[in-house]
């Protein structure tokens, strides 16, 4: 998943890559599109981890959870949501 992007240059300087692992595994592009309306299907003792990576100048994002277009309350700890902020070199992971 490209999250923002930019042709100048190497792409890890000027986009912010985000992948996501399903119980530690990574959810890859194909298996999303192989399941109806791009979806993977979870349950309770399923783990989804975000993992956020690459970008040049540091920005905030706020990343939320949706099941079936409802929010997931308290998905993040007990949390709506949180604030992510992909430094240059390093990676986010939640």
């Amino acid at each position: 998943m490209n999250a923002v992007g930019g042709n100048d240059g190497n792409d890890l300087d000027s986009t912010v890559f985000l992948k996501a692992l399903k119980n530690g595994v990574l959810i890859t592009p194909a298996e999303r599109m192989a399941n109806p309306q791009n979806q993977m299907p979870f349950t309770q003792n399923d783990t989804l981890t975000l993992c956020m990576y690459g970008g040049g100048k540091p920005c905030k994002y706020c990343v939320s959870m949706y099941l079936d277009h409802q929010l997931v309350r308290g998905a993040f700890d007990g949390c709506d949501y949180i604030d992510v902020t992909p430094f240059a070199g390093t990676m986010c992971k939640r």
